[in-house]
C-alpha cells in the first residue's frame, strides 16, 4: 500500500477510496473544462476509475497509482493528485520514475493550491518512493497545465514518445545527479545484458 501523503501548511490529502468517491463527483460533475477527465463526471465512470484505482493499482507490478483528494486545512475539497506507472521492474531504472497529474476544481485555479499540492506530490515521490524522474503529459491544448510545468521547471521531451499528437511530455528530475543516472539508463541496462 502507499504510505500517506504529508499535509502542506494550507492542504491535506486523503487517498481517494469508494466512500469518498462522490467529493471528486461533487468537484467535476459541472466542470466544463475539456481537460477534467470525463471519469470524475460521471458517476458510473467514476466507480469504475476508483475500483482500478483501490483494487489494481496498489498491487500492478508495472502500472501502480493512486489518487488523493485535495482539500483546504478547513476540510474543503479543492482538488485531486495522481500518481501512476509506478514500477516495480527494474531495466531501465523503469521502478525510479513514474508519472503525475492534477485536477483543480473549477472555483480554485490560479489560486496557488496546485502548486502546493504538486510540491507536496513530488518531495513524496523523490523521497518516500526514491523516484529520480517524474514525466507529466498534458494534452497538447492545454496551455495553461503546459505553462504551469514550464514554471515548476519540467523540461519538454515531447519528441521522446510516442503518443505526442494528443500529449506533450514534460520530465524534472530529482537533481542534477539523478538526471545522469536516468539519462545513461539504457547504456546501462545493455552493458549488463539484460536488454
Amino acid at each position: 500500500m502507499f504510505p500517506e501523503l504529508p499535509p502542506t501548511a494550507n492542504l491535506r490529502f486523503e487517498r481517494l477510496d469508494f466512500d469518498n468517491r462522490d467529493t471528486v463527483f461533487d468537484m467535476f460533475e459541472a466542470d466544463d473544462c475539456p481537460f477534467v477527465d470525463v471519469s470524475f463526471k460521471d458517476a458510473v465512470k467514476l466507480y469504475e476509475y476508483v475500483a482500478h484505482q483501490r483494487i489494481c493499482g496498489p498491487y500492478s507490478p508495472k502500472h501502480g497509482c493512486a489518487d488523493w483528494i485535495i482539500s483546504r486545512t478547513d476540510g474543503e475539497p479543492v482538488g485531486l493528485l495522481h500518481a501512476y506507472d509506478i514500477s516495480r521492474e527494474t531495466w531501465a531504472l523503469n521502478h525510479r520514475r513514474c508519472s503525475i497529474g492534477y485536477a483543480i476544481a473549477s472555483g480554485h485555479r490560479k489560486s496557488g493550491i496546485a502548486h502546493e499540492a504538486v510540491t507536496a506530490l513530488e518531495a513524496y515521490l523523490f523521497h518516500t518512493f526514491d523516484m529520480l524522474m517524474i514525466l507529466a503529459y498534458p494534452q497538447r491544448e492545454n496551455e495553461r497545465s503546459i505553462r504551469f510545468l514550464q514554471r515548476r521547471g519540467y523540461e519538454e521531451r515531447t519528441e521522446e514518445y510516442f503518443e505526442r499528437d494528443k500529449n506533450r511530455y514534460f520530465v524534472r528530475y530529482r537533481d542534477d545527479e539523478a538526471e545522469r543516472e536516468m539519462e545513461d539508463r539504457y547504456s546501462d541496462a545493455t552493458a549488463d545484458g539484460s536488454a
